[in-house]
């Protein structure tokens, strides 16, 4: 974990509006700069860039710069998230704190956190902002001037990595051993039984199924994901189940009443390839609902990943806050828009026609 200081300070004059965390505030007067002088978001800005080791403020956004006269901070808070990602930083946590003798600043605190984590792309509740007075002391007690202070913590991706998990090990442990044959494997007998700890009651039972078991699960998935076309399910079980791992709670009957899918998912972190998985597939069967098997499905799937040292998890959610419980961060919003036939019709190098099964194995 890396940590971060930034302070700033600005000038009140009249003529200039007051701005603050982005939230343009009403007030007689504003903060003088050569951008929007947004003291707060500053402060976050070079604590930021202060923990990553990537300079200050004014390095990367020189008040000598006409592109940068009038800008917007939030715009510019966009830009070092963007620097951070590039390091593989991960925002932890920033706490920021904005002392001001007048206005009184907190009906606008939300919206400072919202902007902050907006423009960051993270949680709203990583992001803490305070307001306070100096009782009347100083230049800011005066109403000379703002000022704010920030402090942050951030997570480098390339940490969570062990340098035996990088991808190029064998087919049974897909990496951890370092071997490139089975037979050599020192991992040989984990890769699989990953379920140490069997969760057992008088209904169901929780395991990781063998790899030649995990086409049981296709008819519960066909019952809870119907929207999904015979088609599409073919081509899933046939192409794509056979890599994953597969864990169930299952009935006396052998029957799987809930499910979780892993994809082996390669991820390129710098320079190195990592491997991790990728959770789908993720559904109990509707008479089965609200006793606590996804829980148990996902604390004993997450512990087994945790065992052999896979230093990432990935979903896609419905809902983000079902799966916070279980301390996952969320990390990208995919853009989404739509794309019409009819806008491409008569384009002269582009053949537009329906998808059909005999385009399954070039699609997969």
């Amino acid at each position: 974990m890396r940590v971060g200081m930034g302070y700033d300070v600005h000038k009140l004059v009249e003529g200039r509006k007051l701005v603050l965390g982005g939230v343009e505030i009403p007030y007689e007067r504003g903060l003088l700069g050569h951008s929007d002088a947004d003291v707060a978001v500053h402060a976050i800005m070079d604590a930021l860039l202060g923990a990553a080791a990537l300079g200050d403020i004014g390095k990367h956004f020189p008040d000598t710069d006409p592109a940068y006269e009038g800008v917007s901070s939030i715009g510019l808070l966009r830009h070092v998230g963007e620097l951070l990602e590039e390091k593989n930083y991960v925002v932890e946590n920033i706490d920021a704190t904005i002392i001001a003798q007048r206005p009184k600043l907190r009906p606008y605190i939300e919206g400072m956190e919202h902007n902050v984590a907006a423009a960051l792309q993270i949680e709203p509740d990583r992001v803490n902002i305070k307001a306070t007075t100096e009782e009347g002391l100083g230049f800011t007690g005066v109403g000379e001037g703002i000022s704010a202070q920030a402090v942050c913590a951030l997570v480098s991706l390339l940490d969570k990595v062990a340098d035996d998990r990088m991808a190029g090990g064998c087919g049974n442990c897909r990496g951890g051993c370092g071997r490139k044959d089975e037979g050599q494997c020192q991992k040989k007998g984990r890769h699989r039984q990953f379920a140490w700890s069997l969760e057992q009651s008088m209904e169901y039972e929780v395991r990781l199924l063998d790899a030649a078991e995990n086409e049981k699960t296709k008819s519960l998935y066909q019952r809870v994901f119907q929207e999904d076309s015979t088609e599409f399910v073919e081509y899933y079980y046939r192409y794509k189940v056979r890599e994953n791992r597969i864990y169930v709670a299952e009935g006396k009957d052998g029957e799987a009443l809930s499910m979780l899918h892993l994809n082996p998912y390669l991820m390129r972190l710098g320079t190195r390839d990592v491997f991790g998985e990728y959770i789908v597939a993720v559904a109990t069967d509707e008479k089965y609902r609200r006793q606590g098997m996804m829980r148990r499905l996902m604390e004993t799937a997450l512990e087994d990943m945790r065992r052999i040292g896979e230093p990432f998890a990935f979903l896609m959610p419905a809902d983000e806050k079902l799966y916070r419980p279980f301390d996952f961060v969320f990390i990208y919003r995919q853009n989404r828009g739509e794309i019409y036939v009819k806008d491409f019709l008569g384009q002269p190098c582009l053949e537009c026609r329906k998808a059909g099964k005999q385009d399954i194995p070039s699609l997969a």
